[in-house]
């Protein structure tokens, strides 16, 4: 269990402006502090990858009133919504339904597990994510969690700060399809672009 707002400020990796509007009286959530952050970090790498002229991310994060939930009634009854958006190229509407497959991407440079991952490790946690977007006027993802009345064991003051990212373009070679799926994800959270090969020949010709 932990305050949500040490994982928004420590899993932000990114080059492009970033913006943070948290509430002062946000609620605590039971989850996995690594997952989550990966979670927010898969979703602000997919948004700085969406905006390739540069622009600002938005990150919010608020407390949903009892009934605001989307799509019936939750299993709890308050939740924290975590919103993050940007102003890049959008998703197509025909794209938007399969974004969180496993193995789909609209991206020659990439595993297409981030978005597939996110998906999965909320919904392990009792929440769901949703998207909306606009072609050409950006997109939005909204990440709800089960909030909790308990209080946080490490609760403490969060200043804003920013991380280093790793750049640059990396080639993983491995005759392991897992081995390659697990060496691209991490590298793809530090901020690189993966290529990927089995085996040495396929390399060279990548």
């Amino acid at each position: 269990m932990l305050d949500i707002r040490t994982v928004l400020v420590t899993g932000v990796l990114t080059e492009v402006i970033c913006s943070f509007m948290i509430a002062d009286d946000l609620l605590p959530v039971e989850v996995d502090k690594v997952q989550i952050g990966q979670v927010i970090s898969n979703l602000v790498i997919n948004a700085g990858q969406a905006m390739p002229d540069g622009g600002e991310i938005s990150i919010t994060a608020e407390n949903l009133a009892p009934g605001e939930f989307p799509n019936g009634s939750p299993e709890v009854d308050r939740y924290v919504c975590i919103t993050v958006r940007d102003s890049g190229i959008g998703i197509p509407d025909h794209v938007l339904p399969r974004i969180f497959d496993p193995y789909f991407s609209t991206r020659k440079d990439g595993s297409a597990l981030g978005l597939a991952s996110a998906y999965s490790i909320v919904k392990q946690h009792g929440g769901m994510i949703k998207v909306s977007s606009t072609p050409g006027e950006g997109s939005r993802f909204r990440v709800y969690l089960p909030a909790t009345a308990r209080k946080p064991k490490d609760a403490k003051e969060v200043r804003d700060s920013r991380y280093p990212r790793i750049c640059g373009r990396i080639l993983v070679m491995d005759d392991e399809l897992p081995v390659r799926e697990v060496a691209g994800m991490m590298l793809q959270l530090m901020g690189c672009t993966v290529d990927f090969a089995a085996d040495g020949a396929e390399a060279l010709e990548v």
